[in-house]
């Protein structure tokens, strides 16, 4: 479902997404789906789930473990970068981040995500 969601995505909104898209070809898609595509799948409705994917790769390439402080102190944290300060503790379960994650855009949008603004 989301590997037809990003090539949708490719064709009519940005050329960056085809990156994402390229890496998704069924040749390189496993027969069970990463843990991050599951909770992209939970967590989101359909017309959100290829902008989810989107910015977990550029935030952390995907990688939900990673914990980013800056030079202010502050932490960003798991696959979408959530900043602590702003957003609460982030989880370290993949589903966790996810949810978390659709709350926020359920209230703000994507606009907190300087990866998306920045497109």
């Amino acid at each position: 479902m989301i590997g037809v969601i990003l090539k949708l995505l490719c064709a009519s909104l940005l050329s960056s997404i085809c990156l994402v898209s390229a890496l998704w070809t069924p040749a390189l898609v496993s027969a069970e789906p990463s843990p991050l595509i599951q909770a992209i799948e939970q967590a989101f409705p359909p017309e959100q789930q290829g902008m989810a994917m989107y910015i977990a790769m550029r935030e952390s390439r995907g990688d939900c473990s990673i914990r980013i402080i800056d030079t202010n102190n502050e932490i960003s944290a798991g696959c979408w970068q959530v900043q602590a300060v702003w957003w609460g503790e982030v989880s370290e379960d993949v589903n966790e981040q996810a949810h978390q994650v659709w709350l926020i855009v359920q209230e703000h949008g994507w606009e907190p995500w300087t990866t998306y603004r920045e497109n």
